[in-house]
C-alpha cells in the first residue's frame, strides 16, 4: 500500500514537472511571437556571435514562420544552416543548406553554401569501406565548389586528405559493377581509368589495372 502510495505521488509530480514545462515553453513562445522583425535579426545574430547556436536557430525560425516574404529571409535561412553546421548537426545543415540551394539559386551565399555542403559529409567520413554514400556527395559537393573557387586553400587540404578514400571508393564502385550484369562493366573500365590517372603510384591502383585488363579479355572471348 505504501508503494503505491509513493508510485502515486511520483505520477503526480511528473505529471506537474511536464505541465510545468510546457507551460514555460508556451510562455517563451508567446515572448517571442511579441517581437519584432529587427528584435527577432538582434537577438539571432546577438546568439549566434555568442556560439549559442540553438537559440540562434530558434530565433530564426521564428522570424521566417512569421515573416516569411521578408527581405532577410535568404539570409536568415542560410545563417540557420551555419547554426546547424557549426553545432555539429550535419544532417539538419545539409537539409537547410539544401533549402537554401534550391529557393535562392543566385545568391551571394551560394559558394559557400556548397563548400559547407561538403564539409558536412567530409566531416563524418571516417571509414572507406562503409561510408560511401558520404563520400559519394563530399565528392560532388566538393567538385563544384573547387570549380568555383581555386585558392581556398584549407579546403584545398581537406579535399587533398579526401584522396585516400577515393582510392577504395572507385575500388568498390569498380567491384560493385563487375559484379553487376555486363552493361555495368563499362563503368567499372571507366572508374578504373579515373584511379589510374588520378593515383598512378597508388598500391591498389595495380587492381584496376588488372580490372581493365579481366574486362577486355572478357569482350575479346565472346
Amino acid at each position: 500500500m505504501k508503494r503505491s502510495i509513493k508510485n502515486l505521488h511520483t505520477k503526480k509530480f511528473s505529471l506537474i514537472s511536464a505541465f510545468s514545462v510546457l507551460f514555460l515553453l508556451a510562455g517563451c513562445g508567446d515572448e517571442m511571437n511579441k517581437l519584432t522583425v529587427d528584435e527577432l535579426l538582434s537577438e539571432a545574430d546577438g546568439q549566434y556571435a555568442q556560439q549559442n547556436y540553438d537559440d540562434a536557430i530558434r530565433f530564426l525560425e521564428s522570424y521566417e514562420l512569421r515573416f516569411p516574404v521578408h527581405v532577410h529571409v535568404p539570409e536568415s535561412v542560410y545563417k540557420r544552416a551555419m547554426s546547424y553546421y557549426l553545432s555539429g548537426k550535419y544532417a539538419q545543415a545539409v537539409a537547410v543548406f539544401e533549402v537554401f540551394l534550391d529557393r535562392y539559386p543566385m545568391h551571394d551565399k551560394k559558394v559557400a553554401a556548397h563548400k559547407y555542403m561538403f564539409y558536412c559529409f567530409y566531416n563524418q567520413v571516417t571509414r572507406y569501406d562503409r561510408d560511401y554514400s558520404l563520400l559519394e556527395k563530399a565528392i560532388e559537393y566538393g567538385n563544384v565548389y573547387k570549380g568555383l573557387v581555386y585558392d581556398d586553400k584549407e579546403f584545398n587540404q581537406a579535399y587533398s586528405n579526401l584522396q585516400k578514400f577515393m582510392v577504395y571508393y572507385y575500388l568498390h564502385t569498380i567491384h560493385s559493377s563487375l559484379s553487376r550484369s555486363p552493361k555495368y562493366w563499362i563503368q567499372a573500365l571507366w572508374n578504373s581509368h579515373i584511379m589510374i590517372m588520378q593515383h598512378p603510384k597508388h598500391l591498389a591502383t595495380g587492381e584496376a589495372y588488372y580490372r581493365i585488363i579481366e574486362f577486355l579479355c572478357a569482350q575479346n572471348s565472346h
